[in-house]
This record gives structure tokens, C-alpha cells and sequence, in this order.
């Protein structure tokens, strides 16, 4: 995930309040908008990259499109992965870490001591 498709998660969950509300974005205003209230958040800095950082969000599984109910707009709401992507991000490096250092050096400790037994 980029450092911008994290911002506009973040945007977003500023406007829904951590939760799964349903929001669409309006071009016209560019801002992002809750479904059915007049809350809104400015999105302009994410102008001309919007619909490609969300629609890689939605094939990651980070917002979910809903159905439009005859709107103009395509409504969507953060999922669970969307509302704590930090937690996601924290345990893929955690993971990363534990298979690329840790276990490389369990399994040399491993041949060490395995070969030090062997020549006794």
C-alpha cells in the first residue's frame, strides 16, 4: 500500500469515524461525502489519482463497493481490513521479519551446533 492510498484510508476514517458507514465520493466537489448527511471531507490533494488508489483499495479488500440505490455516485464502506490497515501492516512486517532473520539464524545455530557434535 502506498503512502497516499494510506492517507485517503485515513481521510476516511476521519469522516466515518472508524466505523462502516456508507460514504461516495462527489468529483464534482471533489470530497469524499456520507451517505445521507451533509458531512463531508475535502479530498482534493488525492485529484487525478482517486479512482485508481480506490479502486487497488477495493481489490485489496481495504473498502468495499455497495450497491448505488439509483445515486449518481458509487457508494462504498471501509471494511475491516480498511479501518485497521496498521494493525495489517504491523503483522505482515512482523511476519516478514520472523521469516527472513529469525529463522536463517535458528537454522544456523541449528548446522552449527549439529556440526560441532559431529567432529566432537
Amino acid at each position: 500500500m502506498t503512502y497516499k492510498q494510506k492517507q485517503l484510508l485515513k481521510t476516511i476514517a476521519i469522516l466515518t469515524d472508524r466505523t462502516e458507514q456508507t460514504f461516495f465520493y462527489d468529483p464534482d466537489n471533489q470530497c469524499f461525502s456520507l451517505y445521507d448527511t451533509d458531512k463531508n471531507i475535502n479530498a482534493r490533494i488525492f485529484s487525478g489519482q482517486i479512482s485508481g488508489m480506490v479502486n487497488d483499495l477495493e481489490s485489496k479488500k481495504y473498502i468495499k463497493f455497495l450497491p448505488t440505490y439509483g445515486a449518481d455516485y458509487q457508494n462504498m464502506c471501509l471494511t475491516y481490513k480498511g479501518l485497521h490497515y496498521w494493525y495489517f501492516t504491523f503483522e505482515k512486517m512482523v511476519s516478514f521479519l520472523f521469516k527472513s532473520v529469525v529463522v536463517p539464524i535458528v537454522v544456523s545455530v541449528i548446522t552449527t551446533v549439529i556440526t560441532l557434535y559431529i567432529k566432537g
